[in-house]
């Protein structure tokens, strides 16, 4: 069973109405799990922000275990709306932009280049119906194994692999040009929260931060081996973080002290640097660089895409979600190429109905393009590897 969490919601939601006596239309979230310990001082020290949400009309999500939100309660004196105990489950993102983006539907060929838990494919394969196919592409065995679990599609094929095979994919599949590419570029609840590669800096967990734990190093091993310059390269260039320069230092003085291999040894670094008030953007940021960085991430979405545009045919579509400026800015330079026409002027966004339901979306941005021409190889490495970060920073072996 996947983990689970406790969610409130109070005020705005199901019945209750913000002081202003209008519903709200968005809540706002106030995550309880980010304490390492929840005391009554600390719910007590909560209750300025809680009143001054609920003042302006605002509903509040709340996320945390149930004791923490009974503490919580207790000190208010709240009633909340609903309190649930439920499995944490993945919600694709934006899936009915998703299906709009590929409509018509029905007989296409299609690949998810990113299945995760099955989410979007089990969306598209409905589309597409029993005349059309879906390939679906992902590197975590875990996952894959749970997606065919869900999907019992005959028009579904399954590929373990990264989307930089894509071309090997089709292939070895027989399936031909495809009508469209889907990239969601985001994790998946089972990697945040059920892995146990320390993916989340919520959790105390090996630092890991492998989607295939087969293959690469952790980012344990980058942690403890490259020299502090590098560090803040890293954290700098693909987290994009101010602090990069201080939290290098402090990593480099508690591992002096002992090796960083799991998660609690990497916060307690990032804590030793960076003031409270952006305690939580930096510890983000900093799980992003090295994930990133264990992954080659930028560099496989730049060879994935590449493929994509290689496999699909003339009219064919590519969608991509992504969930940072790293990622957003590589798609957005493939509407320069030849051979490309952008669908959207602007990216499209999720509505604040799903953003109050699935808080992962928050920051999802869609592009999609058409192919309308032929693609010069040379071109696109110009002009996609012109905003692509490299090379990376590796320890000397």
């Amino acid at each position: 069973m996947e983990p689970r969490e406790i969610q409130g919601i109070y005020g705005g939601i199901g019945g209750r109405r913000g002081n202003r006596g209008v519903p709200a239309m968005r809540a706002e979230v106030i995550d309880l799990s980010e304490y390492p310990l929840f005391t009554l001082s600390i719910a007590r020290e909560l209750l300025p922000r809680v009143w001054e949400i609920l003042r302006r009309g605002n509903p509040i999500k709340f996320y945390g275990s149930l004791e923490r939100l009974q503490l919580l309660r207790f000190v208010s004196g709240m009633e909340f709306d609903s309190i649930e105990r439920s499995v944490a489950r993945h919600e694709p993102v934006m899936v009915q932009e998703v299906l709009r983006t590929f409509e018509p539907l029905e007989g296409k060929v299609l690949i998810d280049a990113t299945c995760g838990l099955g989410g979007h494919t089990k969306a598209l394969s409905e589309g597409v119906g029993p005349r059309g196919l879906i390939l679906a592409i992902e590197k975590d065995p875990e996952s894959l194994q749970r997606a065919k679990e869900k999907i019992d599609s005959a028009n579904v094929l399954f590929y373990r692999g990264s989307f930089a095979e894509m071309k090997e994919a089709v292939k070895e599949l027989g399936i031909g040009p495809v009508d469209g590419v889907l990239f969601d570029l985001g994790l998946s609840s089972f990697l945040l929260e059920g892995s146990g590669r320390g993916f989340s800096f919520r959790r105390d967990e090996p630092l890991d931060m492998r989607f295939d734990p087969s293959s690469g190093r952790p980012a344990s091993y980058y942690i403890n081996k490259l020299r502090v310059e590098e560090l803040e390269s890293v954290i700098r260039l693909l987290g994009e973080e101010r602090f990069a320069r201080r939290i290098a230092r402090a990593i480099r003085e508690e591992r002096d002290a002992a090796p960083l291999e799991r998660t609690a040894d990497l916060n307690r670094a990032i804590e030793r640097a960076v003031r409270r008030q952006h305690l939580l953007k930096a510890k983000m940021r900093v799980y992003q660089a090295f994930r990133i960085l264990v992954n080659d991430e930028l560099a496989t979405l730049k060879e994935g895409l590449l493929q994509a545009l290689q496999v699909l045919k003339q009219g064919g579509i590519i969608a991509v979600i992504s969930y940072h400026s790293l990622e957003d800015r590589i798609v957005k330079t493939l509407s320069k190429l030849p051979g490309v026409e952008a669908l959207y002027k602007k990216p499209l966004v999720p509505s604040d109905e799903e953003i109050v339901r699935n808080r992962r979306a928050r920051s999802a941005r869609l592009r999609a393009i058409k192919k309308v021409g032929d693609i010069d190889e040379a071109l696109f490495d110009r002009i996609v590897g012109a905003v692509v970060p490299s090379p990376l920073p590796r320890p000397a072996e």
